[in-house]
């Protein structure tokens, strides 16, 4: 009995061992059989080995199809050169527009005020401020356009670019080729401002000074050192302020460009602004927000632009407000735009600016058979929308 037992367990172990070779030579065969052939030394660098993954992934080009009788038969297209870093700069500078070939505007009338009204500013703590004068004349008044006429129908505009004086052939252009009832707000920052705001008053435009906030991302980026900072106390503050408006020049109220403007700051900025009053200058808020706008002070000219363009300078963003300006104007009379001085936003305005109609008498209109204007915009100095 017991070698039966002993016979049946060594035919099992056998049947197993069998079983076990024939799976194992599979096994080996079927990894033998998708192991990659490497055909050439291109295929032994990119396959590991084994077949565990690709080391690399090459992208070939599309099999190229031959052409047809039809298209064998056709001219054959000239090849087109390879771009070189050349050609592509001459590409972007083509799509770049050249300000310095617009016309220059001969019709200007300089302002009243070219130079500095002695009276209008007092030294303090080294520095030339501005100041109400002793008859109670202010800057924001003294040193503005006169009022112009703006015919029934019409819908006023008016224009500030801030950031003048950083890039000079930027003002330049702005200065010699802009209609003068553009406005110019310059920045602290730019070298020898005094000589751009004297010459921007000759071709009439009005003249202000860039105030920057402190930045909304001040722990990687900075508005700079004359920024108004929400770490700095409000004596370093007001220092900063009064260095950006000692530039001996005639100017008729400050710009306040985008930063921090919230309910914490709110009582900084109204002292802030309480000051710009008592200097007698204007305010006007750039920041396009409302941080700015609800900080109340009785008695400060002042005024909210409705269209701020200082971040997206593509030329379907700036058609775009430029559209909804002109829904503003029509809705409200009269819209305040701000833009920062980048060649594309100043030629797409200065092409703006261009279609708006004449304004006629009525005489006129009868003899040039005119019913009603086309496009009824008018361009209005910035302090004429300012209100005390």
């Amino acid at each position: 009995m017991w070698g039966k037992i002993k016979e049946k367990i060594m035919l099992s172990i056998i049947a197993v061992a069998i079983i076990s070779l024939i799976i194992g030579v599979g096994l080996f065969f079927a990894s033998q059989s998708s192991e990659p052939e490497f055909r050439n030394k291109v295929e032994k660098i990119i396959y590991e080995r084994k077949n565990k993954s690709p080391k690399y992934i090459l992208t070939l080009p599309d099999r190229i199809r031959r052409p047809s009788a039809e298209q064998a038969s056709a001219e054959p297209t000239a090849p087109r050169p390879a771009e070189t870093a050349d050609d592509y700069v001459r590409e972007v500078m083509a799509g770049t527009p050249n300000l310095s070939k617009l016309p220059d505007v001969s019709n200007f009338k300089p302002l009243p005020q070219v130079e500095v009204d002695t009276s209008l500013e007092a030294e303090e703590g080294g520095l030339r401020l501005p100041r109400i004068a002793d008859n109670g004349d202010k800057a924001w008044i003294e040193y503005s356009a006169e009022p112009e006429a703006v015919a029934p129908g019409f819908f006023k505009v008016a224009i500030v670019v801030k950031g003048a004086g950083l890039d000079r052939r930027t003002t330049n252009a702005v200065i010699d080729k802009f209609p003068s009832q553009i406005a110019l707000s310059f920045s602290p920052y730019g070298p020898e401002i005094k000589p751009l705001i004297n010459k921007s008053r000759e071709k009439g435009h009005e003249t202000y000074v860039d105030l920057y906030l402190s930045s909304k991302d001040f722990l990687k980026s900075d508005s700079g050192p004359l920024s108004m900072s929400i770490t700095a106390s409000q004596t370093e503050n007001f220092a900063r302020f009064h260095k950006s408006l000692n530039l001996a020049a005639p100017i008729s109220g400050i710009v306040i460009n985008r930063g921090i403007a919230d309910e914490g700051s709110r009582p900084r900025i109204i002292e802030l602004l309480t000051d710009v009053r008592d200097r007698g200058l204007a305010m006007v808020d750039a920041t396009g927000e409302d941080g700015v706008n609800q900080a109340e002070v009785k008695g400060l000219p002042r005024r909210h632009a409705d269209i701020v363009i200082d971040e997206d300078f593509s030329r379907a963003n700036v058609r775009q407000q430029i559209d909804k300006a002109e829904v503003l104007a029509q809705k409200n009379g009269a819209v305040v735009i701000a833009v920062a001085p980048k060649p594309i936003v100043l030629q797409e305005l200065y092409n703006w600016v261009q279609t708006f109609s004449p304004q006629l008498s009525y005489e006129q209109m009868k003899a040039q058979n005119v019913q009603e204007a086309e496009h009824p915009f008018a361009l209005v100095p910035l302090s004429s929308v300012i209100t005390e």
